[in-house]
């Protein structure tokens, strides 16, 4: 019986009424916290591989990773999270990861969001680099209003793509004549 669980368990996961599942009941009740400020430490569940226990120079840095850590809850479980540090040039998200049972369900759109409301919140530029064949975080990253920018910018890597979202380029557009002047009467 288990071993029947094990293959069928992961055809359900890829399936469509497993996403439809996740993003009807779970995405409404996400919640995003910093994974310092979560006192159950659900990090581990998805950043189990920093442990701030660790000694010396790589528990600090451990730490260092932790201050800028996100993490997309729901329940009891951490689904997914996100490095967002800041750097000279604005945020830089340097890694989203989506634990595998929970992708298609719209966690990482969640935490792309997120990162672009505390793009919003801090006034700057939200910045990340992703492979161009990672097509599912591309899709989430723009359709939250990331756009691939040209090298060079202040974040390239070799065989990535640059995205950023600006403040600048988020604003709508104001009309440059009053409503009630642009009518004739």
């Amino acid at each position: 019986m288990k071993t029947l669980a094990k293959q069928l368990f992961p055809r359900l996961q890829r399936s469509r009424l497993w996403r439809a599942i996740g993003r009807c009941y779970v995405l409404p009740r996400l919640s995003i916290v910093r994974a310092l400020d979560d006192p159950q430490a659900r990090w581990r569940q998805v950043y189990g591989d920093f442990d701030r226990r660790r000694a010396g120079a790589a528990g600090l840095e451990a730490a260092r990773r932790l201050e800028a850590a996100w993490i997309a809850v729901w329940g009891r479980r951490a689904l997914g999270g996100m490095l967002l540090a800041v750097f000279e040039h604005g945020l830089f998200l340097s890694t989203m990861r989506v634990r595998p049972g929970f992708r298609g369900w719209g966690v990482g759109r969640a935490l792309a969001a997120h990162a672009v409301a505390e793009g919003r919140r801090l006034h700057r530029d939200v910045w990340l680099v992703v492979r161009p064949e990672n097509t599912p975080a591309i899709s989430a990253y723009e359709a939250v209003g990331f756009l691939v920018q040209e090298p060079p910018t202040p974040v390239d890597r070799p065989e990535h793509d640059a995205y950023r979202w600006s403040m600048r380029a988020s604003r709508p557009a104001r009309p440059s004549a009053p409503l009630s002047a642009s009518r004739p009467r």
